[in-house]
């Protein structure tokens, strides 16, 4: 099945949120946020739903312009423990399925593994490895699960991500704003990540990604894919937070692939 937590909330997989704890106090906390993709024609929207501050529900859907007719509904229900930690993501789907992931942590209070059912029978686990208070790799017990590795630069922005899931083996590497990630508000959304990988956006760093290239692996040797390779137009508002990314394909005259925007409660 498709997951679409795409900012295109994921190719826009990820501009992003710190996992480490950082001197930026966030003022803005992303309550919606839409992204027109110009190939499908279709607009993809996420509306954030708090409970004592913190994300409680994501609800969202796919509306179709061509069709004028909504499909992919589903929800995530963050459920917490008594120490506030996420217990359990609940991914409920419109047709009746419901995905289930549960959170164990460590005794510094790390997630480090995550158990996944479907409608109730297990499916497989995600093991997490951290490098200090940064996800460096999650592995899945199932051959076609999600198999991950993050390299951060100075700032503990993910600098580069690779994808053992793909076939072949695929790196992207990105460059950064100077400007608050727009999930700063919502430290949670990196649980999210782990169990389901957000379209084109990664929820980590510090910053926004402005450019991305693809890179694949064949044989032995990294091959740079030009059609992958894009560039992101941000627009901020007055805290320095996006409120609205064009990313273009360098590849075709920088013909617009996606719109996205953002929605915030700024105090």
């Amino acid at each position: 099945m498709k997951y679409l937590l795409k900012f295109t909330l994921i190719s826009i997989f990820a501009s992003l949120l710190s996992c480490e704890k950082t001197d930026i106090s966030p003022q803005c906390q992303l309550t919606r946020f839409s992204t027109f993709t110009t190939a499908s024609n279709a607009t993809h929207f996420d509306n954030f739903i708090f409970k004592n501050d913190k994300i409680s529900q994501i609800q969202s859907y796919d509306y179709r312009h061509t069709s004028n007719d909504t499909i992919n509904k589903y929800t995530f229900t963050f459920i917490y423990n008594a120490e506030g930690l996420l217990a359990q993501l609940r991914e409920a789907w419109a047709t009746g399925k419901l995905y289930t992931f549960d959170y164990e942590y460590d005794t510094s209070e790390k997630p480090i593994k995550v158990t996944q059912k479907t409608d109730g029978v297990w499916v497989q686990e995600f093991t997490v490895q951290f490098k200090k208070d940064l996800i460096e790799t999650v592995n899945s017990t199932s051959l076609v699960g999600l198999n991950r590795a993050i390299d951060y630069d100075e700032l503990g922005n993910p600098k580069t991500l690779i994808r053992y899931d793909t076939n072949p083996i695929s790196f992207s590497e990105f460059t950064f704003d100077s400007q608050n990630n727009f999930f700063a508000g919502i430290p949670e959304i990196k649980y999210l990540w782990i169990a389901r990988p957000l379209f084109n956006f990664l929820p980590f760093g510090n910053h926004n990604i402005e450019s991305v290239r693809v890179f694949n692996l064949r044989g032995s040797s990294l091959v740079e894919e030009p059609t992958l390779k894009s560039t992101r137009i941000l627009a901020y508002n007055a805290q320095g937070f996006p409120i609205n990314i064009k990313r273009l394909n360098d590849n075709s005259n920088n013909a617009l692939i996606s719109e996205s925007k953002f929605e915030y409660n700024c105090k």
